[in-house]
């Protein structure tokens, strides 16, 4: 969920009604409880010739614009793409198309990049992903620094920066937030 533009926009992931992909849609909603309401008529982003697009995650940068990152494909074949989106966060503009931000290459994601999460700080832009078979104990988070929303992104880290370890095993879907003090804290799940 994102504050964009004076409401707030819900991304997900959802089936397509008669194909084998899944695709990304928005809801908007006044408050950031809800109720969120899905008025489109076709998904936001959706590459079918990739394998479909899931795993959403909306970015503000410092000036207001937002964007929409998130991941394509299946094992193997995975890669993370951002695209500007319209002021109103249900859109994107016309005659813009996804950049490409990231494809594995490090041995420990063992071919997937998923869950893409794009932080800003003091005009630094890092890009936390996870990486590997989410159902195994070898997932984990990875970061790439980047040059921007649409980067480009420089080879993300050589293992994880987030592992499985003592009393938890396959940390990913990470969420990195400022608390109040401006400390940058992260959320994630594991087992």
């Amino acid at each position: 969920v994102a504050f964009i533009n004076g409401h707030f926009d819900l991304y997900y992931a959802v089936d397509v009604a008669g194909t084998t992909s899944e695709c990304i849609s928005v809801a908007t909603s006044a408050a950031p409880a809800g109720p969120y309401v899905d008025t489109s008529t076709g998904p936001l982003e959706c590459q079918k010739n990739l394998g479909g697009s899931i795993d959403p995650s909306a970015f503000v940068d410092a000036d207001g614009a937002p964007y929409l990152v998130w991941k394509s494909g299946g094992p193997g074949s995975s890669a993370i793409w951002s695209e500007q989106l319209a002021p109103s966060g249900t859109s994107f503009p016309a005659g813009t198309k996804p950049t490409l931000l990231l494809t594995p290459g490090q041995t420990w994601e063992a071919g997937t990049v998923e869950a893409p999460d794009l932080v800003e700080s003091q005009g630094h832009y890092d890009l936390f992903f996870s990486g590997n078979d989410w159902n195994s104990a070898h997932y984990g988070v990875g970061v790439a620094a980047c040059a921007g929303p649409l980067g480009p992104c420089a080879s993300a880290s050589t293992n994880p920066i987030l592992a499985g370890g003592s009393g938890i095993q396959g940390p990913g879907g990470e969420s990195v937030f400022a608390d109040s003090s401006g400390q940058f804290d992260i959320a994630f799940h594991a087992w």
